[in-house]
C-alpha cells in the first residue's frame, strides 16, 4: 500500500466521468429488452410497473449496494488504525446511529424518511466531490 507524502498531490476527482457513466448505464438499462429484476418489490408500486422503470430501479439499487460496500470497506480500513478503545467507541456510535435511523424511519414513514435521506444525500455527494477534488489553485 502506498501513501502520499506532503509533496505529492492525489489525482483530482472527475465528477463528469461518474455522471457520464451513470447516464450511460441508465440509458442502457432503460433500453434493455429484458428485465433486470423479476418483479418489483412488494409495496414499491401500486399496479403494474413498466419493465424499463423496473430496470432503472434495479440499477439504482445495485449502485446503492455498491456504494454501501465500498464505503464500509473504507470505514473498516480507517478504524483498523485506531486504538482499541477508540475503535470500540466509534463502532458503538455507529450502531446507535443506525438504531436511531431505524426509529426515525418507523416514526416518519418510509416515504418522508426516504425524501429526507435523498435531500441529505445530495449535500453529502456535493461535499464528497469537493473534498476529493482537492484544493483549487
Amino acid at each position: 500500500m502506498t501513501t502520499l507524502s506532503s509533496t505529492q498531490v492525489s489525482a483530482p476527482s472527475r465528477p463528469w466521468l461518474a455522471l457520464a457513466l451513470m447516464f450511460l448505464f441508465l440509458g442502457i438499462g432503460y433500453a434493455l429488452p429484458f428485465r433486470l429484476a423479476p418483479m418489483a418489490p412488494a409495496g414499491l408500486w401500486q399496479g403494474e410497473i413498466a419493465p424499463e422503470v423496473l430496470n432503472l430501479y434495479a440499477l439504482t439499487a445495485f449502485a446503492g449496494w455498491g456504494h454501501f460496500v465500498y464505503a464500509w470497506r473504507g470505514q473498516f480500513q480507517g478504524t483498523a488504525r485506531l486504538p482499541g478503545r477508540l475503535r470500540t467507541s466509534y463502532w458503538a456510535a455507529v450502531v446507535v446511529s443506525i438504531a436511531l435511523l431505524l426509529v426515525f424511519r418507523s416514526l416518519l414513514g418510509v416515504a418522508l424518511f426516504s425524501a429526507l435521506v435523498w435531500i441529505w444525500f445530495i449535500a453529502h455527494f456535493v461535499k464528497a466531490e469537493l473534498f476529493f477534488a482537492g484544493p483549487r489553485d
